[in-house]
């Protein structure tokens, strides 16, 4: 279902924060917040609890850091034991390495397929750009129009917050 959006646009992060506090302060359910760059503490504002993919990662990189260094010391130790340069078989100081790098790819290649699995993240070739300057350095908020509200009040409402221009997105 498709709904109209008002779309307020800010310069500075700290407008940006203080009206996503108004927003939903105000009873707007589905209020969301767009910005180049992560802004602190605004999770608590919008709703947004801690994220659970941290934990499936941490476990993945302790099983990685374990089985890359099974593997190396199975190799290195069992397997194909070489004297090189007069260093011991099980040489752990030259497995720390090997081991962290390992790990820390798998957590990564993990955390990355949680991500888009999470989000549903997909290229959707239907999204448009409301402003450009949005991955640059501008701030917006995004608030559905909901009953008792219209577009024209809400552009109003955003403009008393400080908001720098407003814009009504159509349903298509």
């Amino acid at each position: 279902m498709a709904e109209t959006l008002v779309v307020g646009f800010y310069k500075d992060e700290h407008a940006l924060v203080t009206a996503c506090k108004a927003a939903r302060d105000a009873g707007h359910p589905m209020v969301e917040a767009i910005s180049p760059y992560p802004v602190h503490g605004i999770d608590p504002v919008l709703g947004i609890g801690r994220s659970w993919i941290g934990r499936p990662v941490l476990l993945t990189a302790l099983l990685g850091f374990v089985a890359a260094y099974g593997f190396l010391h199975h190799s290195s130790v069992i397997e194909w034991p070489i004297l090189v340069s007069g260093k011991p078989y099980h040489y752990w100081i030259g497995f720390v390495v090997p081991t962290l790098e390992l790990g820390l790819l798998g957590a990564a290649l993990v955390n990355l397929g949680l991500v888009f699995h999470a989000t549903r993240s997909m290229p959707l070739p239907e999204t448009k750009v409301v402003c450009p300057r949005l991955t640059d350095d501008a701030f917006a908020v995004v608030i559905p129009v909901r009953e008792g509200y219209t577009a024209a009040s809400l552009c109003g409402w955003l403009a008393e917050r400080g908001a720098d221009r407003t814009q009504v997105i159509l349903p298509e």
